[in-house]
């Protein structure tokens, strides 16, 4: 019988990559009590590493797609100059509003709210895609979507 365990290693890896353990970060412990139910979607996508790591890097790369996303991302987060701790606080709060108890979700997202909510921009209507211009929120079918910058009324290409 081996002592190697490849599960083991991979979940330790895991647990270094997502919590800082310089700063005593440790993972979220899966309670009854959260935001959502065990048997939830939530919990079988998040808690799946695959999944998560399709769904989470789809899901950032399509709001990256929304210009006002990106603006704000662009103009108002550290993720150049650390896009690992960038990376460990989005996994950090998913997983405390999924898992953690439903108190420790809801203070998580107030406070991401908090933070949002003193965020301004502005971007120029040119720079809007049709879709999102139109609806505010992402297409849910392609034929929807003509997608790209259009040029204001009355100006000139």
């Amino acid at each position: 019988m081996s002592l190697f365990d490849p599960r083991a290693l991979i979940r330790q890896r895991i647990t270094d990559v997502f919590n800082d353990a310089d700063k005593g970060e440790r993972p979220v412990l899966r309670r009854a009590d959260a935001l959502f139910a065990p048997d939830s979607t939530a919990w079988k996508v998040n808690g799946d590493v695959v999944t998560m790591m399709i769904g989470g890097v789809s899901g950032l790369l399509l709001q990256m797609l929304h210009p006002a996303v990106l603006a704000g991302v662009w103009d108002h987060s550290d993720f150049r100059a650390d896009m690992h701790g960038r990376l460990r606080r989005t996994a950090k709060f998913i997983a405390v509003t999924t898992y953690d108890h439903a108190e420790a979700g809801r203070a998580l997202l107030d406070k991401v709210n908090r933070i949002h909510a003193k965020l301004r921009g502005t971007l120029p209507e040119c720079c809007i895609p049709r879709c999102w211009r139109a609806s505010g929120t992402i297409p849910t079918s392609a034929p929807t979507c003509t997608g790209g910058c259009v040029a204001p009324p009355n100006s000139s290409p």
